[in-house]
């Protein structure tokens, strides 16, 4: 399981690629597993919170599946609603049986865009 914190900018696309490891820090395979994420305030709150909807990198017939390579994808109008907030994130890999691994998670900063709040000067 590994820390990753994660920027974003409120308005803008927000896209990344992140690696799921294991202990040993070797890529995981992600064949038959898919993945699940979301972001909330803080563990325990029930405030902000959006599902990240993490997908697994599969490449054509799966040769990525090895890479441990996740993508997330916001658009920029759903980034635009967000709070400038610093919140909590987690990513877990599910297997065929439903056994959910917590793999990845950190935080999620929501910063400000300088020009958003130029334009509305």
């Amino acid at each position: 399981m590994a820390d990753t914190d994660l920027n974003l900018k409120q308005g803008e696309t927000f896209d990344v690629r992140l690696i799921l490891k294991d202990s040993n820090g070797s890529p995981i395979n992600l064949s038959g597993y898919t993945v699940s994420g979301a972001a909330k305030y803080r563990y325990n709150n029930s405030g902000f919170y959006i599902n990240l909807n993490p997908e697994v990198v599969s490449g054509t017939s799966g040769e990525l599946f090895p890479s441990g390579y996740i993508d997330i994808n916001i658009s920029g109008a759903t980034t635009a609603t967000f709070p400038i907030i610093e919140s909590n994130y987690e990513i877990k890999r599910i297997n065929s049986s439903g056994e959910a691994t917590r793999t990845l998670h950190g935080n999620l900063r929501v910063l400000p865009g300088v020009t958003r709040i130029a334009e509305s000067l």
